[in-house]
């Protein structure tokens, strides 16, 4: 994080050289999105629904509606508990 760290950064190295190393100090990193409450059963059938792709050859426009009927329904059913 310091100014000096950051101009010596690469120095040593014989592909940075003569690469403008400050550009990759420049931007600050985009903040990570906060997970809601649906995030784990999302991820549930985002990994069911993928793997079934895989397993079973099904097309990609299949199991990404198939992902989205089955997170749709479980929020759903978590909104109304």
């Amino acid at each position: 994080n310091s100014k000096a760290a950051q101009d010596v950064f690469g120095t040593d190295l014989a592909g940075f050289k003569g690469k403008h190393m400050q550009a990759l100090f420049m931007l600050q990193p985009a903040t990570q999105p906060v997970a809601t409450e649906y995030e784990p059963d999302g991820a549930k059938v985002i990994r069911a629904v993928f793997t079934d792709m895989i397993k079973k050859n099904m097309d990609v426009n299949t199991a990404l509606r198939t992902a989205e009927e089955q997170i749709n329904k479980a929020i759903e059913q978590k909104q109304s508990q």
